[in-house]
């Protein structure tokens, strides 16, 4: 699950520290905290852990996650950091996890596909101008459109009722978090069969 990300220059954010964001929180466990080493969080999200350690920073300031840093509570054993995330519940996106397995997408490109993803009407319907979602998330057209073009060609993106403002997202990352709910029936119950004495 992923906070919205609007103004990311208003708040020192790139649109890389999303990446950052959702990467950590696919760790996140019941007691909605997690304890992913630097390293960890670098091999998930597929960034430098120099970038990450920065990117972590940002989050922390503008006040999206968390950190108790445990650092060496024995002789010799360093514990890793515990995050834990500040955003409401109910003001978020669902991300799938096959986001990380992506391999032909760039760092750039996996983190635009999440940053537009932000703006799903419908688990496969992104509303909004390339312009309006510049404005939206603070950053330059020219960025939007250069990750933007570049996911319509490898598929990810349909472009073709942009002129509506609407761009899908296609079925090469399944969006659609409605097909991973199961819901049992109830068993049958044995019909009874009154007794009269």
């Amino acid at each position: 699950m992923m906070p919205y990300f609007f103004n990311l220059t208003n708040s020192n954010l790139t649109y890389l520290d999303i990446l950052t964001y959702v990467a950590i929180k696919s760790f996140d466990n019941s007691n909605n905290d997690c304890f992913p080493s630097y390293e960890t969080i670098a091999e998930r999200a597929g960034l430098g852990r120099t970038f990450i350690s920065e990117s972590i920073g940002r989050l922390e300031t503008s006040n999206f996650i968390k950190i108790d840093r445990r650092g060496y509570q024995k002789p010799n054993k360093c514990y890793p950091n515990r995050y834990s995330f500040t955003i409401d519940k109910d003001y978020f996106c669902q991300i799938p996890h096959e986001i990380f397995k992506t391999t032909d997408l760039t760092n750039c490109e996996r983190a635009m596909l999440l940053a537009l993803r932000q703006f799903a009407v419908t688990p496969y319907q992104l509303y909004g101008s390339l312009k309006e979602i510049a404005h939206d998330l603070h950053l330059p057209l020219t960025t939007i459109n250069k990750q933007y073009y570049s996911l319509v060609k490898k598929g990810y993106l349909d472009k073709s009722s942009l002129k509506r403002k609407v761009t899908l997202l296609t079925s090469r990352i399944d969006w659609d978090y409605t097909a991973y709910l199961t819901f049992e029936k109830p068993a049958k119950l044995p019909e009874l069969t009154l007794m009269i004495a």
